[in-house]
């Protein structure tokens, strides 16, 4: 039983350090969203896009996804895209939490963990902030009240470069 458990933090350990860092492009992934519209992180370069990654049984996503629809309805005149990547294994799970909250952005549901693995997520939440020019600005992992000002002011200043 040790040897199981010393396995699965090096596992994680070892993802983490693979995570997609600052600096970095975002993979190149398609899926359909809820409205059956194709997205790809690189179709929004020369906007800001936030990449959400979350799940009806994380607690703190169920603080992050409103505070992310105010985000998204202050600033998409600006230029700001929020994708937000659901991961539960039944869309059913995370349909129930999407019909009380009327998000306006687009959600694609990724039950099988694509979009995840190919980020080597560390946690749940993580978001990344993608500038402009594509290339991720800012990671968030986890999603507490007081994180909210910190990215607010990563948003703020993406969107004051030109692409």
């Amino acid at each position: 039983m040790r040897w199981r458990s010393a396995a699965a933090a090096l596992m994680w350990v070892s993802g983490a350090a693979l995570a997609l860092g600052t600096g970095e492009l975002p993979p190149d992934l398609v899926a359909q969203d809820h409205n059956g519209t194709t997205q790809r992180p690189q179709d929004y370069r020369g906007r800001v896009l936030y990449i959400d990654f979350w799940a009806s049984w994380c607690a703190p996503c169920l603080q992050e996804l409103p505070a992310l629809q105010r985000l998204y309805a202050e600033r998409a005149p600006r230029g700001f895209a929020v994708l937000a990547i659901n991961v539960d294994t039944r869309r059913s799970d995370a349909q129930r939490l999407l019909d009380r909250l009327q998000l306006s952005f687009p959600i694609v549901f990724d039950p099988d963990g694509v979009w995840p693995e190919r980020f080597a997520l560390p946690g749940m939440p993580t978001g990344y902030l993608i500038g402009r020019n594509g290339r991720v600005r800012h990671v968030q992992v986890g999603f507490r009240e007081g994180d909210l000002a910190t990215l607010e002011l990563a948003i703020d200043q993406a969107l004051e470069e030109s692409p």
